[in-house]
């Protein structure tokens, strides 16, 4: 195993992670607390609550697409005069 990598791992018990768990917002909050990854901290409440432990959870968190045609347009007015036009492929 990566040695560089066990030395980033924090071991966190599991009351002090379920009262992280309890008392924070998102599940965000709960790994920046705890100095881990999201994913790891999601995985370890999956399988406490498979193990009865009753965790709270978090409501998904809903990303807003850009407006990918708004976008181009506007990445197009900000070209300087000189360059040539871009259509939306990417081609000249």
């Amino acid at each position: 195993m990566n040695s560089r990598r066990n030395a980033a791992t924090v071991r966190v018990p599991p009351k002090e992670f379920v009262r992280v768990w309890q008392t924070s917002k998102t599940v965000a909050e709960v790994a920046q607390r705890l100095r881990a990854k999201k994913g790891t901290c999601r995985v370890r409440a999956f399988r406490y609550r498979k193990m009865g432990v009753p965790l709270k959870v978090y409501p998904p968190v809903e990303v807003e697409l850009p407006d990918w045609d708004e976008l181009a347009d506007y990445a197009a007015e900000l070209l300087p005069p000189d360059e040539g036009k871009v259509d939306r492929e990417g081609s000249a």
